[in-house]
C-alpha cells in the first residue's frame, strides 16, 4: 500500500495512518516527518486532540499525550505496515 504525501515547507505528511483518539472505530490521523529532525528516526502521528511519536526501528511509542493504549496500538501496526516507506521518507528529507 503506498502512502499519500504532501510535502510542507518543514515536513512531509503522510495521510493514510489510521486511529483514533479513543481507540474505538477508525478516522484519519496524520504522520509527519519533519525535515531536518533530531535523531533517532522517528515519525510524528497527529489527531485533533492526541499526539504521539513512534521511533522508525522498534515502532516503540517514545512520547504520547491524549491517545488510548488501544490507538497506539492500532497506530504502531499501521506503521508496521508502512516502515520501510517511512525509512526511506526519513533518509530522503534528513539529508541536505
Amino acid at each position: 500500500m503506498r502512502s499519500v504525501c504532501l510535502t510542507f515547507r518543514h515536513c512531509v505528511c503522510i495521510f493514510d495512518i489510521y486511529a483514533d483518539r479513543a481507540g474505538v472505530g477508525l478516522g484519519p490521523d496524520q504522520g509527519c516527518i519533519y525535515f531536518k529532525d533530531h535523531n533517532p528516526p522517528h515519525v510524528h502521528v497527529t489527531a485533533p486532540d492526541a499526539a504521539a511519536v513512534f521511533k522508525l526501528d522498534t515502532l516503540e511509542c517514545i512520547e504520547s499525550k491524549g491517545f488510548s493504549a488501544k490507538a497506539l496500538a492500532k497506530i504502531q501496526k499501521a506503521l508496521e505496515a508502512r516502515r520501510d516507506y517511512l525509512q526511506e521518507v526519513w533518509d530522503e528529507y534528513q539529508e541536505g
